[in-house]
């Protein structure tokens, strides 16, 4: 009896990963999703890179910048705290922005053409440049990221 609840217990495991691989660079970033198992009842998404794992995806998966050195995403260990994430290719360094409960980069990984898509528009120097749709009739809004000094902002919309 002992073995079958092992061997139920590791299948459940094992049995509840699934990845969607995507290479960027010359490592692949996952986005796993992890189903939920009878024994606990919880699961999670998460990105993997370069061996590490960011639990708690809070965004359907992840935005490449266009020079190529970085990709972003959010995760969210829980429901008042969300981090944004930016990951530097070549080295793996992690820089975390705390976002609290904004509600931006839960877009992120969607097309551009998604009503809730959001996507970076560009780089300019240390910044990351994000537009951010936050569902339809609702105003777009422009976000820039200062990887130097690891803050968000939003942009005032030109006129």
């Amino acid at each position: 009896m002992r073995y079958l609840i092992a061997a139920l217990g590791l299948c459940s495991v094992l049995c509840s990963l699934s990845a969607d691989p995507a290479v960027v660079g010359d490592d692949p970033v996952l986005v796993i999703s992890q189903d939920p198992d009878f024994l606990h009842g919880l699961g999670d998404r998460m990105i993997e890179y370069r061996g590490k794992r960011y639990h708690h995806l809070a965004s359907p998966g992840y935005a490449v910048t266009p020079d190529r050195q970085g990709f972003v995403f959010v995760t969210s260990p829980d429901p008042s705290r969300s981090i944004l994430h930016y990951v530097l290719l070549s080295t793996g360094e992690d820089i975390e922005v705390p976002l609290g409960e904004s509600g931006f980069g839960n877009g992120l990984g969607l097309p551009q053409d998604d009503g809730f898509a959001h996507y970076i528009e560009g780089m300019d120097g240390q910044n990351v440049l994000f537009t951010a749709k936050f569902g339809r009739g609702a105003p777009v809004r422009h976000y820039s990221l200062n990887l130097e000094k690891r803050s968000l902002v939003e942009v005032p919309a030109a006129h």
